[in-house]
């Protein structure tokens, strides 16, 4: 039950923004739910009538379902009281599919039927049956456009044991989470220079120095360096490796050639087919925004954030 909207200025009272939360007086709300109401209406419906029939027992049974219901209050209260969420840092999620946002709950007893969800997710509860130590939960969000977002308010309600009131609570993480562009297979620019395989073609540097691969072009560098050839297909400045600087780079370019969104779900799905096959490659966006080669987790975590981050305004 939602007793607060959350468009209202007062809404931001009834939750604070951190990197975890431990339920408690502060922070926990209670109220009876829709059951709890007929419940109270059926005790004093039956109070009444054992006071004008004069008769004791159902007076008593009256009395017993009070009894019932106060010791109800303060089951559901404690059953989530003192039970900690934790932010932690999350996965990169890819556009238009579900985004699993993850947090850590952590109690020290056994915790019963709660349910959790984000305010503006709506009709996505997901249901705890039982926490008896430190777990991981993943909260689902619609799918969303590439970028880096803050998350919502998490709403988390239980009314367990006997369903007679509904306590509940608000939390905002702080960790936000990234989504890197669909991926979709398609034509990129690549380059993958592993050595001269031509045997009719002298690239040689003044020095007689063998080209054999490109980079990205730093001011500073000989402009005779610079790769004319690569620059006419990628319309990015890139310069020449030679023999002596023993580099084996291989470069996964932005397509110029296709809508920015179309050519980063392109570079996307290339970056994760590497990735899976445990292939080192590093990302070329722009002259000044680029990833070294690499094939780490952290590597390829790295590349998808920056695919997230991109402005096409900057190219």
């Amino acid at each position: 039950m939602q007793f607060v909207n959350q468009n209202k200025w007062f809404y931001r009272k009834f939750y604070k923004k951190s990197g975890k939360i431990v339920l408690g007086f502060k922070n926990l709300y209670i109220f009876p739910n829709l059951f709890g109401l007929y419940w109270i209406l059926t005790l004093i419906t039956i109070y009444i009538l054992g006071i004008n029939l004069e008769n004791n027992l159902t007076v008593f049974i009256s009395y017993l379902m009070i009894i019932v219901f106060v010791i109800s209050l303060f089951l559901t209260h404690f059953n989530i009281h003192g039970l900690e969420l934790i932010s932690i840092n999350q996965k990169i999620n890819f556009a238009n599919s579900e985004i699993k946002y993850r947090i850590i709950l952590d109690t020290k007893k056994i915790r019963n039927n709660i349910k959790l969800k984000f305010l503006n997710e709506e009709n996505k509860f997901i249901f705890i049956e039982k926490i008896v130590e430190r777990k991981i939960e993943s909260l689902p969000i619609k799918g969303k456009k590439r970028g880096i977002y803050n998350p919502d308010i998490i709403y988390g309600e239980s009314s367990s044991p006997f369903s007679l009131f509904n306590c509940w609570f608000y939390w905002l993480p702080i960790e936000n989470f990234v989504v890197a562009p669909q991926k979709k297979k398609g034509k990129i620019n690549k380059q993958n220079f592993k050595g001269n395989k031509n045997k009719n073609k002298n690239f040689n540097n003044k020095n007689g120095d063998q080209f054999i691969n490109i980079k990205p072009y730093r001011e500073g560098e000989r402009k005779s360096s610079i790769h004319w050839k690569s620059m006419a297909r990628s319309r990015i400045l890139l310069s020449k490796n030679f023999a002596n600087e023993n580099t084996n780079d291989k470069w996964l370019l932005l397509n110029k050639n296709l809508p920015i969104e179309k050519a980063l779900e392109h570079l996307c799905f290339e970056i994760y087919n590497h990735y899976q096959n445990n292939k080192v490659f590093g990302i070329l966006l722009s002259k000044n925004e680029f990833i070294t080669p690499n094939k780490s987790e952290k590597h390829y975590q790295k590349c998808l954030t920056m695919l997230a981050y991109f402005n096409h305004e900057k190219i």
